[in-house]
């Protein structure tokens, strides 16, 4: 249960105290939601981490962690009744079924009559499918060329083992070729 607990925590931004929506990490390592350091910024004089309170001189530029974003999701996943009101539309109070391709954001069914009538939409399991297997392919496409990366490394210490033993051998021959001569 504590353990439970402590990883519930890493997951929590400290500054909404919920749990993570498109956690970003900052320079200093620390981690929040987009919303929130971007709002905490655009009120605040200095760009500053809230926790250590490390100063940037220059806005750092925000990118979402994809570790913790997916571990987010995980997270979520197995707690499903807790994040039900993530899962409702906020105009509508609908259950969002559905994914607008031309926005790339989740509908219900009632925004899909209204506002995105004419865009490409799809059941947000058919586009979650998809993306899940993007992602793992190129996660196997990284993988490999890693191991090709690593390989041509592994090539190149060889290659330089070699020359090295060339060298040594030519200078041990030069010294006795001048030895010889003397």
């Amino acid at each position: 249960y504590e353990f439970v607990t402590n990883l519930l925590v890493q997951f929590l931004c400290s500054i909404c105290l919920d749990v993570f929506t498109e956690p970003v990490s900052i320079p200093c390592g620390h981690n929040f939601c987009k919303a929130c350091i971007s709002g905490y910024w655009d009120t605040s004089d200095l760009c500053q981490c809230p926790m250590c309170k490390e100063t940037f001189y220059r806005r750092p530029e925000l990118r979402i962690n994809t570790f913790i974003s997916e571990m987010v999701a995980q997270f979520r996943k197995h707690n499903p009744v807790e994040n039900l009101e993530d899962r409702r539309c906020k105009k509508h109070e609908r259950l969002l079924e559905l994914f607008c391709r031309t926005d790339q954001t989740c509908l219900c069914v009632l925004c899909l009559k209204t506002d995105h009538k004419t865009h490409d939409t799809v059941p947000l399991e058919e586009e979650y499918g998809e993306r899940k297997a993007q992602l793992e392919k190129t996660e196997a496409e990284v993988q490999q060329m890693i191991q090709e990366r690593l390989k041509k490394v592994q090539e190149i210490k060889h290659s330089v083992d070699l020359s090295k033993r060339e060298a040594e051998r030519e200078i041990s021959d030069s010294v006795q070729r001048v030895e010889c001569s003397s």
